[in-house]
């Protein structure tokens, strides 16, 4: 310490760095998918027009479901559930177009952990993890005959 601040001060001020990184994070990393994933030469003229679409409802649904860590605390846990029921469906849409947006779904359980009780919050992290080792490749080909 500098000596001209308590320890209580210096976790404040450490409290607050934590949560303006928890709000921005997905942010970035959102944007590093997309430019990623975008950057690609073998991306076809529908997924230019579909990723940056979903980008930004993912932009939309994150400002919307988590504008700041006060807000967050306030919230029932059950319309927690139906933020990150929307959030891994966005997620899951982007995987689908690039895997570049896996990495995106490390705010699933980032945000998870700090809103919801144990259980609600392990829910959201069996899902995320789900998508992430099934769908990276995209999902497979439907057999002839199968239903």
């Amino acid at each position: 310490m500098g000596g001209d601040g308590s320890v209580l001060d210096d976790e404040l001020r450490w409290d607050r760095r934590f949560d303006r990184l928890i709000v921005v994070a997905p942010y970035v990393i959102l944007a590093a998918a997309a430019g990623f994933a975008l950057a690609q030469p073998v991306v076809s003229w529908q997924d230019r027009v579909v990723m940056p679409s979903l980008t930004a409802a993912a932009v939309v649904w994150l400002w919307i479901g988590f504008p700041s860590v006060t807000v967050a605390a306030a919230r029932p846990w059950w319309l927690w559930m139906v933020y990150f029921a929307g959030l891994i469906a966005l997620e899951t849409a982007l995987v689908l177009r690039s895997e570049f947006y896996v990495v995106f779904l490390a705010t699933a359980f980032m945000r998870a952990f700090l809103v919801l009780p144990t259980m609600a919050a392990f829910a959201v992290a069996l899902v995320s993890s789900l998508v992430i080792y099934t769908l990276p490749g995209g999902l497979p080909p439907a057999r002839p005959g199968c239903r």
